[in-house]
């Protein structure tokens, strides 16, 4: 189903951004969250069983190739060496002592109005890797750079809401915080 990051008025503007969540109908510990815009198709399925995470992007700023790859794989990078001294188990964010399931306090969410700041630097780095063209109206540029901010809440909301029962919004007229020039 259609599931908001901005607030109620802010929807209502045609940005084009569309963010949208599901549960599996076979397999009810698979969620997918996923946003839609001008930038193209960008998501993650969450496999509750497995721990695991496959994330779905565009493979270039074309957006005719998808790359999919899991969170355990990118565990897998060697990063350098690790100069932990001991070791840290892995304990489940889900679980409590005696591996009691954390439930959120009757599935009601707490909303938190919010806004995010994109320096120029950052904006111009998202136009330049999305090619969109210079000659392209502030409107499109800002709606382009909310679009990736909005793929990054629909994540960040994800972990909020299942871990805290928090979600945020994206306040009205966040655009004007949206800065093209460095």
């Amino acid at each position: 189903s259609e599931t908001s990051i901005f607030e109620i008025t802010s929807q209502k503007r045609d940005s084009g951004i569309k963010s949208y969540i599901g549960k599996g109908l076979e397999n009810e510990s698979l969620e997918i969250r996923f946003t839609i815009s001008s930038l193209g198709f960008k998501g993650f399925i969450f496999d509750a069983n497995r721990q695991d995470i496959i994330y779905i992007e565009p493979a270039s700023s074309n957006k005719e190739k998808y790359i999919v790859y899991s969170s355990k794989s990118m565990l897998k990078r060697d990063y350098g060496p690790c100069h932990v001294s001991q070791s840290i188990s892995k304990i489940p964010v889900t679980t409590l002592k005696n591996n009691v399931p954390l439930k959120p306090l009757e599935k009601k969410l707490i909303v938190y109005r919010f806004a995010v700041l994109a320096t120029g630097e950052y904006s111009q780095f998202i136009l330049n890797y999305y090619n969109i063209d210079e000659s392209a109206s502030d409107l499109e540029k800002k709606n382009a750079i909310l679009a990736e901010i909005s793929s990054a809440v629909t994540f960040i909301n994800f972990i909020l809401e299942r871990d805290l029962g928090v979600s945020m919004r994206l306040i009205d007229n966040n655009e004007e915080i949206v800065f093209l020039e460095p």
